[in-house]
């Protein structure tokens, strides 16, 4: 993070690449891994959250299963304004 801070020219993904794989990962069609077996999900991803994690891939998916999102929720995705932090990215 300190080296990204200093120099975020040397983050290897520009900010059009990182916007457009967040919009591939959140599509319906993907559902965050859900609906695509993780196959958008890096082999080393790890979730991180304020009281949950770090988890592995294999454990996001199967605590993502056990949520039947779909099934609990009327679920009409309506992201937009996409933006990409200049430090943190």
């Amino acid at each position: 993070y300190d080296a990204l801070a200093a120099d975020p020219a040397a983050f290897p993904h520009s900010e059009s690449t990182l916007i457009a794989r967040a919009k591939t990962i959140l599509n319906p069609e993907v559902l965050l891994g859900q609906k695509d077996d993780g196959e958008c999900l890096s082999p080393d991803f790890e979730f991180v959250a304020a009281v949950v994690g770090p988890i592995g891939k294999e454990e996001y998916l199967g605590a993502l299963s056990s949520f039947k999102l779909e099934e609990s929720f009327d679920i009409k995705p309506n992201f937009f304004g996409f933006s990409v932090d200049p430090i943190m990215r």
